[in-house]
């Protein structure tokens, strides 16, 4: 059994023996009540509950409880932020291998083969329209869409173009 020692500035882990020795209280006798009033708490840890990370991120809370120093978990759904974050993140990643026509055609003029140019259109509509289902969902809507492959899909590039 292990206490928690909560004198100011020493903050500690402390086995029976050690409460027994320098506390001048044994645990085995005193009554949970004693040992708090001597600043000694039974600690509790709280299993980390299952969860999936990419819905919700998980904070640890610690703290009195009675006599128990009681660590617990709470899981944090993430803010539609997030999702929109990413959702620019990837449109971004999609694109970036093709900017080079984009600059091809402001430095010299060649032209961006059509079904490419109507490619990258239809990435950034997608992204677009992703965000504002992100930003018009409630919680349990958005939970479902972020597990949905309508969150996932991307349209596929057509055949890589000639340098």
């Amino acid at each position: 059994m292990s206490f928690y020692n909560t004198n100011p500035g020493q903050p500690q882990f402390v086995t029976a023996d050690w409460v027994k020795d320098n506390g001048g209280i044994d645990p085995y006798t005193s009554t949970p009540e004693q040992l708090a009033a001597a600043g000694f708490y039974l600690m509790v840890v709280e299993p980390e509950p299952e969860y999936d990370p990419s819905l919700v991120s998980i904070e640890q809370e610690q703290g009195i409880v009675g006599t128990n120093y009681v660590v617990s978990y709470k899981l944090v759904p993430f803010a539609p932020s997030t999702y929109v974050s990413s959702v620019k993140a990837t449109a971004y990643s999609i694109l970036l291998p093709t900017d080079w026509l984009v600059v091809r055609k402001v430095e010299n003029g060649t032209e961006i083969p059509e079904d490419w140019n109507t490619w990258r259109e239809s990435i950034r509509v997608e992204a677009q329209d992703k965000n504002t289902t992100i930003e018009t969902a409630s919680e349990e809507e958005l939970v479902a869409y972020v597990q949905s492959s309508a969150y996932t899909y991307w349209p596929p590039e057509p055949t890589t173009p000639a340098l």
